[in-house]
């Protein structure tokens, strides 16, 4: 699956007009399982809505500049799912809470890591994409992407190291 990667140069498409495979006005019915390591080798799953608030109520219960693990987790849940599964609701949450995190008094850049890692995958011509490989992608990503980019200059020289 080699397909070139194409733009497209019309900036009028916005994230919520792109055709997906889920409705763009909910969540999808998934199940998180996070993989525990050690002597007792433990999976937890949940639903995703189980999941997604208690990050949030972590992150809001959070001292600045902190992620908190369960944040995290969700970070690298969106950064990975949204490459195979595109969602509006949850993508436009994933770029809102990292951006939110970088931009405070005390930045915390670990969902901004998760979301360069996102664009980096999603513009790879190997990556599946969500719309299918033989549509191009659409410009807000490029945009979005772009943007940010410019919210931590170190990105682009350190990659996303780290993640």
């Amino acid at each position: 699956m080699n397909a070139n990667v194409v733009v497209t140069s019309t900036v009028a498409q916005s994230v919520d007009s792109i055709e997906t495979r889920s409705a763009a006005s909910s969540y999808p019915n998934v199940i998180w399982a996070e993989q525990h390591t050690g002597e007792a080798s433990a999976q937890e799953e949940e639903p995703y809505t189980v999941f997604r608030k208690k990050a949030l109520d972590e992150r809001q219960a959070s001292q600045p500049g902190e992620t908190p693990r369960a944040m995290k987790n969700l970070y690298k849940f969106w950064s990975h799912f949204l490459i195979g599964k595109f969602n509006a609701k949850m993508y436009s949450e994933f770029r809102t809470y990292a951006i939110e995190d970088v931009s405070g008094p005390n930045p915390s850049k670990d969902g901004l890591k998760c979301l360069v890692r996102y664009y980096k995958q999603l513009f790879s011509p190997d990556s599946p994409k969500p719309w299918g490989n033989d549509r191009t992608i659409p410009e807000i990503f490029t945009l979005h992407y772009q943007e940010a980019m410019t919210l931590d200059p170190n990105m682009s020289t350190n990659g996303d190291a780290g993640i």
